[in-house]
């Protein structure tokens, strides 16, 4: 009897190893100044905090329901910081050279002023040495932040894209390019382009390499040696060593092309099923007997930031059209507004797509 009662004890013991959770020290780098990619990106990190691991995450947003494991270290005023200092209705340049040079810009006055704010520094004070177990950091355009990756002792370093594969990333992981079949997505091209179009983003391709390797990365370099206050790992260097690139591709919507083993098409991971509308909001959707068209300038341009004149005119075109516009506008007091269009400074976009059908039977989003 007394072999017995123990039995459940000693199977206990035994089977106590397999039953163990190790939860990793994970530090996100997601520094992009873009709310649409603080969304994708969000995802990601409340799965893993969900899971048990402890996830701190430096970036200009924060989330108020981040949970018990997900800690936001905030780069403080990101956003004025950039709407104060770079205006996009100017528009990116007459040539795709000054573009690129216009969004280096860009790219640059943010690290600049993410590193030197409160929160920025608050990570750079962390001590030296293996303090996290696995860094994921966003792929491009914030690469001066992964001057930190050798800080924190090497750990295997995770990418995340929310747009696709840009350029330079590819290589990073040995994916082919062909500038033949793959158009730069910055181009509005197919993968099947005539031979104009093809030399044409042949053109790209080449400007791209050339501005990366000698103008974008060393001032990326500039920027990290002098707030980290050492000449730091290359970053060339630190992009060659990174282990998987999550990627938001969808294989048969985007345009097909070879992938490494370790680039990961993760696209539509933020999405949730549809939710209902607000009130006004299904009621204005459900009177579009022809339709409607959502209209948004992405997280970054603001619509109340453009010209008077361009307000206007958009206006203008929307008030000829059959359909009923939903338009993301920022400030809500605007003159000349067609009767046929709602503006709010937020829109439930997902939900909005997911509006299918209607109680007309007959609504087209």
């Amino acid at each position: 009897m007394k072999l017995r009662a123990l039995l459940p004890l000693f199977l206990m013991c035994c089977s106590w190893p397999c039953c163990q959770v190790y939860g990793a020290k994970i530090l996100a780098l997601l520094t992009l100044t873009s709310h649409s990619h603080h969304i994708w990106n969000r995802s990601l990190m409340k799965a893993l905090a969900a899971r048990g691991h402890q996830v701190t995450v430096v970036s200009p947003d924060s989330d108020p329901d981040s949970g018990p494991n997900l800690t936001y270290i905030v780069l403080e005023n990101s956003y004025e910081h950039i709407r104060d200092n770079f205006k996009y209705e100017t528009g990116l340049g007459d040539t795709f050279f000054q573009t690129l040079d216009l969004f280096g810009e860009w790219c640059y006055m943010n690290c600049d002023h993410q590193l030197s704010s409160k929160g920025g520094k608050q990570i750079l004070g962390y001590p030296d040495g293996k303090m996290f177990d696995l860094i994921i950091s966003e792929a491009a355009y914030t690469e001066c932040f992964m001057a930190l990756i050798p800080k924190f002792g090497n750990p295997p370093v995770v990418l995340v894209s929310a747009v696709g594969i840009p350029p330079n990333v590819d290589r990073m992981t040995g994916t082919p390019v062909s500038p033949s079949y793959i158009p730069d997505y910055r181009l509005p091209f197919s993968d099947h382009m005539d031979f104009w179009e093809r030399m044409q983003n042949l053109l790209t391709y080449f400007t791209n390499e050339f501005f990366y390797s000698y103008i974008y990365f060393p001032r990326m370099q500039e920027i990290a040696n002098r707030h980290l206050g050492h000449e730091v790992t290359s970053l060339e260097e630190l992009r060659r060593n990174i282990s998987v690139i999550l990627s938001s591709t969808v294989n048969g919507f985007d345009t097909p092309r070879p992938l490494m083993p370790n680039v990961i098409p993760v696209g539509g991971m933020h999405l949730k099923p549809a939710g209902p509308l607000p009130k006004d909001l299904k009621t204005f959707l459900d009177g579009a007997k022809n339709g409607a068209i959502f209209f948004a300038l992405g997280s970054n341009l603001r619509s109340d930031q453009l010209e008077p004149e361009a307000q206007q005119a958009l206006f203008e075109a929307f008030s000829k059209l059959p359909q009923r516009i939903l338009w993301k506008f920022e400030t809500e007091d605007i003159k000349g507004k067609p009767d046929n269009v709602m503006i709010s400074k937020w829109l439930p976009q997902s939900d909005v797509l997911g509006k299918i059908t209607s109680s007309n039977d007959s609504l087209k989003i």
